[in-house]
């Protein structure tokens, strides 16, 4: 042998040697690559790897399920689904409608009981794990240091700042482990490694906590070992105890990497898709399994708010809002993945098995839908969901307003809400340092990129509960403000930057004919509190902006105040383009007294002025509407026992008539947690006629399912004319600053 050979031979002898080295040192590694299924999304894989541990067994609690005959969401939505379900490789697909089965469909050779590997849907939990953890005691907050629990980490400059949050956000800067063709590969590794707690911690950082979004595996399962640190249970025992057990959960195993050992909670845990709808439904109820809470209150929407790297990603899951045709997979290395359609409810959220495993949640539309199926890379979910989304938003739609009891004390007796702070960009429905609703545009309607002016909201009624004044943290209240803010403070888009504060509004109750009018006005008082405190904050950032105000209902009734109390006779009201009171009667001899320097909008282009009016069908009594008012105004009421009122039209911008054929584009109400549709042109026409706003037809569907007796299109005032008033608004500020 020459010495050629024996360097050659001893160069193969160290590198056999070195390889059975790295094999002994972990051995499973290379075991379970070898033996692992190619399809691991193929049900019949699904319980290959081994030692995995049960966290629940048997079919789980009962589901209800809608007979045929008794469902609540349309049988063209649910055929709809199925077919892109069946065209695109699905093995089980099911859809829940506020609570109910409504359809449960399986691919040949599967059934109800048949368990999948659910790869990354397993993230979800672990995000749900926290706010247990949360709830138990054992951890603090989400915004305490992983290190606190992860020792390991405790000496490194940049994941000892790591909190639990930041790798529930996957924004904690640990490296996304890279893939490759072979066993020892960062990312491979994780999958099959015997040593899956030490290779974890030992990921290397590529960023500080807080700057950069990382798609890493490695982030979820970390913060899986801290709850198990935290909670001193392994992860099977405290996720069965925490979640599974609790929502009702059926069969389902958690892998370990070892016998006793870690579990892969960044993956893998194996079940059915009812087990995944019992998660989705837990989700859907904020952590509520009927009267039992099992995750902390407002948990859901801690989990469904994106974190501060990627807009769309929360924790372990991905929101549907802000579209943007795309969904940044990650941000270092930055790849995107393109997105279809966006989904038609802004509440949208779902988790992602790999590439099309899914667990869709629309609280809005009372929906859960599960998908198990094909890796399709160019998976839609609007495919598959919109028309759910569009039947279960029409499922929930009013049909009239019930009348309200009153509250059981007296405005006096009652506790009030706290005080909103308008510094806290919670306390704002629309600004423009946040994204909100109001940058969501009617389809084919534009806007510009740095309007001119500002604009200011004020909402109308929107609590119906039997407090006198609603808590600007009620979130039932507040789905309703976001519906009608972008439904009307939007047409301020051409013109403004938009603000519009959320505000302690007095309940319905407090405008009830035959309430305690003391208490009603007394609740009133209160809420125009804080809509000056909010519109002096408003004046304050406007600087010496042009403003155009808007407001509806109860929030014209407080925008008639701000006009007498915090314009007229200031250097605000130089700044005024016009002021929107729309939905109460405004009599014109306020121009002669608590509005003076101020004008009717009497001309498309006038500025410095104020437009009302109030809308009704062609057959309503306009004698009544002004002796009504001349009652509720006696001191603007003639001789004649009339009383002149302020009416413009909106389609003209004066008081002069419009016919169809000059609406511009009516904009349906929209669902709640559901988008502006396209305008419908040339709806009705419409003229001023004795202080009223009359329409030159019987408002048509879906015009009419809040329609109030006497052919009163009140909660229609401004979305009937909603292109016309966005051009009116637009139109006057160029005017403003013309002259």
């Amino acid at each position: 042998m020459t010495s050629t050979h024996r360097a050659a031979a001893l160069v193969i002898v160290i590198l056999l040697v070195a390889a059975a080295a790295l094999v002994a040192q972990d051995w499973r590694l290379l075991q379970r690559y070898l033996t692992a299924p190619g399809d691991p999304a193929d049900p019949a894989n699904a319980l290959w790897f081994e030692p995995k541990v049960a966290i629940g067994s048997g079919p789980g609690g009962e589901l209800p399920v809608a007979a045929e005959d008794q469902r609540t969401l349309s049988e063209t939505a649910l055929d709809a689904a199925w077919a892109y379900a069946q065209a695109t490789g699905t093995d089980a697909l099911i859809v829940a409608h506020e609570g109910v089965i409504q359809l449960e469909r399986y691919a040949p050779g599967v059934e109800q009981s048949t368990v999948f590997q659910s790869q990354s849907l397993h993230k979800g939990l672990t995000a749900a794990a926290l706010g247990a953890a949360i709830a138990s005691g054992a951890i603090p907050s989400a915004d305490t240091t992983a290190a606190t629990y992860l020792t390991e980490w405790q000496e490194d400059p940049q994941k000892s700042a790591i909190t639990l949050a930041d790798l529930a956000y996957m924004q904690g800067g640990i490296q996304r482990p890279p893939y490759g063709n072979h066993p020892w590969a960062p990312g491979a590794a994780l999958f099959f490694t015997g040593k899956l707690a030490e290779r974890t911690l030992a990921t290397p950082s590529v960023a500080a906590p807080g700057e950069v979004y990382v798609w890493s595996t490695a982030s979820p399962q970390a913060l899986a070992i801290a709850i198990q640190r935290a909670t001193g249970q392994n992860w099977a025992d405290f996720i069965a105890a925490s979640l599974w057990q609790p929502m009702g959960g059926g069969e389902a195993y958690v892998q370990l990497d070892r016998p006793g050992g870690t579990a892969q909670a960044f993956c893998c845990l194996v079940s059915n898709a009812r087990n995944w709808l019992r998660f989705g439904e837990l989700l859907r109820h904020d952590g509520m399994v009927g009267e039992r809470r099992v995750l902390p209150e407002g948990w859901t929407e801690r989990m469904t708010t994106a974190g501060k790297t990627n807009p769309n990603y929360a924790m372990q899951l991905w929101v549907n809002e802000p579209y943007t045709g795309e969904f940044v997979v990650n941000g270092q290395p930055r790849f995107t993945r393109e997105r279809g359609d966006r989904l038609a409810a802004r509440d949208a959220f779902f988790i992602e098995g790999h590439f099309a495993q899914r667990v869709l949640v629309v609280p809005s539309a009372g929906l859960v839908v599960v998908r198990f199926g094909d890796d399709i890379e160019d998976w839609d979910d609007a495919s598959l969901v919109n028309p759910l989304i569009q039947a279960g938003h029409a499922a929930r739609m009013p049909t009239g307003l019930p009348r309200v009891p009153p509250p059981p004390m007296t405005f006096g007796e009652t506790q009030h809400p706290p005080v909103p702070d308008y510094s806290q960009a919670s306390n704002w429905a629309a600004h423009p340092d946040h994204y909100d609703v109001t940058d969501l545009d009617p389809p084919g309607l534009t806007r510009p990129e740095q309007p001119a002016a500002d604009g200011f909201y004020i909402h109308p009624t929107t609590f119906r509960g039997q407090q006198w004044n609603a808590a600007v943290e009620d979130a039932a209240a507040n789905e309703d403000v976001d519906a009608v803010t972008m439904s009307q403070a939007t047409v301020l888009a051409e013109c403004c930057r938009i603000f519009a504060p959320r505000y302690r509004q007095a309940a319905s109750a407090a405008s009830t004919p035959g309430m305690d009018r003391t208490s009603g006005m007394q609740a009133f008082g209160l809420a125009y509190e804080d809509v000056r405190s909010a519109f002096r904050d408003f004046v304050a950032q406007s600087g010496d902006r042009p403003i155009v105000l808007l407001g509806h209902s109860q929030g014209a009734f407080h925008l008639h105040r701000l006009l007498a109390e915090e314009i007229v006779d200031t250097p605000v009201a130089d700044r005024l383009v016009a002021a929107y009171a729309v939905g109460i009667a405004a009599p014109v001899g306020r121009f002669a007294d608590s509005w003076t320097g101020l004008r009717p909008c009497d001309d498309a282009t006038t500025t410095g002025c104020v437009a009302a009016w109030s809308t009704f069908g062609p057959n309503a009594d306009p004698l009544a509407y002004q002796q009504l008012n001349a009652q509720r105004f006696p001191d603007y009421a003639r001789p004649d026992g009339d009383i002149d009122l302020l009416c413009m039209n909106p389609l003209t911008g004066s008081k002069a008539d419009a016919t169809a054929a000059d609406n511009r584009g009516a904009v349906p109400l929209p669902a709640l947690g559901g988008y502006l549709k396209a305008p419908v042109t040339n709806l009705l026409g419409a003229s001023c006629t004795g202080g009223m706003l009359r329409t030159t037809a019987v408002a048509p569907e879906p015009f009419t399912a809040l329609a109030l007796p006497g052919e009163n299109y009140h909660f229609y005032d401004v979305v009937l004319f909603y292109s016309n008033l966005r051009g009116d608004a637009a139109r006057r500020v160029a005017a403003w600053l013309e002259n």
